[in-house]
């Protein structure tokens, strides 16, 4: 057996479960497939009809329109051509009365033409110098806050440099304004802006030089007075002599010699940053004045464009004025013109009209009635290969829904029966049939088996529900053996219930499953402790020949009487007691865990099988029984029980206290 494989009771009938639900989720699924494409090709199908009857219909009702309007056109032809040449005279009557007015209208209309080109002429010209203006306005207030902002920076600029004359002159020098800037108004102003941004920035770094901070509050002109009118006040305070008056020039020539290399050093590390400052603000300062003279010139171009503009489009139109009398004329002579040269036209037209149109109108009613016929036949052609289109994609839909459906199949089905298989596989090696060959070719195992075959479960799925469709066969057999197993150290334990005393079926079981354990499991690691309290030791007779060879096996004898049993089970809970503090302690879980570490001192495994429980039971031995059941798994003591449900429990353990555990 695989040490991945797990027998546990609960996953196989996960499994059968799974597999049935399964099994029975594709037989609706193929159920709902075959109802949804019967309905579909039942749909295509009514559709077809359908439509074929609504083009027959739509194809009588068109041949009977057609008839209908070329017999009515005909009609109309025939009384036309009188109606058109009466329509015709009285047009060109009315025309030659009316053709002095429509020439004055002509006329009005050109001086009208030109009197508005005039007046939208003025409009843009007013229109323009307005925004030309505006556009000044905005031009002359961003200088102006520039300039104001330049200004600031300069006073800014000014108090910083208080004291360091250099400085001073060097700022003086930026307010003269020199040079030309080629370029645009909004460039210009551009460049300006970012001068004065480069301009605030370089005084923001001046003003972290802490010297010349100082010397800004104290210039050298006011600090050097100020110290010696102190020194000499000093003098005088301290008795005017020759000693106090030394000590006053001494210190008088120290402060001034640390002033003056104080200045020295502050000019020194200030003096490119304060370059920069100057620079910047005289560039701006030529910036300023280099775009106001863009923005007159611009605003100057503008206006002179604005009025040649004017100029020209007035000169055009008093030039157009003094033709609007032969405007009249030519209007008149033109549209006399054409009345007489259309009208005999026009009358020509209408007399070959009637019969080449009566003609031409009999042909194509003829050629309508066989269009009719010709389409009606395409459309029910359209409609048969739209209906051969419709069933072939419901053949590709069927069978893509059919093969989705069938590796939705191998997807979910072919796993759970690859688990049963395994399952089968790994107990058919370890739990073989019992056969002489079995026992002649059987060795001592090394190593203790983690698992009991007990039972299997012989399932039909065929008297299941699940699909009939061939492409949905099942994977494997329908009759299929499920292996039931005890595992260990969790699912050890095993009760039977029955309404009789235990028969061949329940004690075959168990001796199947000591004989399975004696012979899964190394010699010296495993013993039983059997109590058989109504058959006095029959049920197990034929393990006393174990005892022949070790009593402990069996734990000397098959216990039958009440006192014996209080015994074997006060030992058993002793047992329990002594794994729990000698070898579980706080480190291991199981005694699995800890046989695990201990090799070959390992812990061995106990086994308490109990026929007809609870008879000759105690209620201490029934107090003692319940707490092997809960806590003799983790020591290794696990419990085979059969319970004659005929004998109701004692009090102190509960039906559900043996099954849960």
């Amino acid at each position: 057996m695989s040490d991945r494989t797990d027998l546990r009771v609960s996953r196989a009938l996960t499994l059968l479960a799974d597999l049935r639900a399964v099994l029975a989720d594709f037989a609706k699924r193929e159920e709902t497939l075959l109802r949804d494409l019967g309905k579909q090709r039942g749909t295509a199908l009514r559709k077809h009809r359908d439509a074929t009857e609504k083009a027959e219909s739509r194809l009588a009702v068109q041949t009977a329109e057609a008839t209908e309007f070329f017999s009515s056109t005909e009609e109309r032809l025939r009384t036309r051509y009188e109606g058109r040449r009466e329509r015709v005279q009285k047009l060109y009557t009315t025309g030659l009365r009316n053709l002095p007015k429509r020439a004055q209208d002509a006329k009005r209309r050109w001086m009208g033409d030109l009197q508005m080109r005039q007046f939208q002429a003025d409009r843009k010209q007013i229109t323009g110098l307005e925004a030309a203006g505006k556009v000044l306005a905005q031009c002359t207030a961003d200088l102006k806050e520039q300039r104001t902002r330049g200004d600031t920076l300069q006073r800014t600029a000014r108090r910083a440099f208080g004291g360091f004359g250099a400085f001073l002159w060097m700022l003086k020098k930026a307010r003269i304004v020199g040079g030309e800037s080629a370029g645009e108004q909004e460039q210009l102003l551009a460049q300006l802006i970012a001068q004065l941004d480069a301009a605030e920035q370089h005084l923001a770094a001046f003003s972290k030089f802490i010297i010349a901070r100082f010397f800004s509050f104290a210039p050298p002109a006011l600090l050097i007075p100020f110290i010696v009118g102190s020194a000499l006040a000093l003098a005088f305070g301290l008795g005017a002599n020759a000693t106090t008056f030394g000590m006053a020039g001494g210190a008088i020539v120290v402060l001034i010699t640390t002033i003056c290399i104080l200045h020295f050093l502050g000019r020194k590390a200030a003096q490119p940053t304060a370059t920069a400052i100057a620079a910047a603000l005289a560039e701006a300062n030529r910036l300023h004045a280099a775009c106001g003279a863009a923005t007159a010139a611009r605003h100057a171009a503008e206006v002179a464009r604005l009025k040649a503009e004017f100029e020209k489009t007035s000169a055009a139109i008093a030039e157009q004025w003094n033709r609007a009398d032969d405007i009249e004329a030519e209007f008149e002579v033109a549209a006399r013109e054409k009345l007489e040269t259309q009208t005999p036209r026009v009358f020509g037209k209408i007399a070959s009209y009637g019969r080449p149109k009566l003609t031409h109108i009999a042909a194509e009613g003829a050629a309508r009635m066989e269009q009719i016929g010709a389409d009606g036949a395409a459309q029910k052609q359209t409609l048969t290969t739209a209906h051969q289109t419709e069933i072939a994609a419901l053949d590709a839909d069927e069978k893509a829904r059919w093969a989705q459906l069938e590796a939705d199949w191998q997807n979910a089905v072919v796993p759970l029966y690859r688990d049963l298989e395994a399952m089968q596989i790994a107990t058919a090696v370890q739990f073989p049939p019992w056969t002489p060959q079995f026992a002649e070719a059987w060795t001592p195992p090394v190593e203790f088996m983690p698992a009991t075959k007990f039972a299997q479960l012989d399932v039909n799925l065929a008297k299941d529900d699940h699909p009939q469709e061939p492409r949905l066969a099942l994977p494997g057999p329908a009759q299929t053996s499920i292996p039931l197993a005890l595992t260990y150290p969790d699912h050890g334990s095993l009760l039977f219930e029955t309404q009789e005393s235990g028969g061949p079926a329940v004690i075959g079981a168990l001796d199947n499953i000591i004989l399975r354990l004696l012979a899964t499991t190394p010699p010296g690691k495993i013993a039983f402790t059997i109590i058989d309290p109504v058959g006095l030791g029959q049920n197990f007779a034929g393990l006393m020949h174990l005892a022949d060879y070790e009593e402990a096996l069996i734990n000397r004898r098959i216990w039958t009487q009440r006192d014996q049993i209080d015994e074997r089970l006060a030992e058993l809970a002793e047992h329990i007691e002594k794994v729990i503090q000698m070898y579980l302690r706080n480190e291991y879980n199981t005694i699995t865990e800890y046989n695990e570490q201990a090799g070959s001192v390992a812990e061995k495994y106990l086994f308490l099988v109990i026929a007809d429980f609870p008879g000759n039971f105690s209620e201490s031995a029934v107090k003692r029984l319940q707490s092997i059941v809960l806590s003799g798994p983790r020591c290794g003591i696990f419990t085979l029980i059969h319970w004659d449900q005929r004998q109701p429990l004692p009090d102190g353990i509960a039906a559900e206290d043996l099954r849960k555990n």
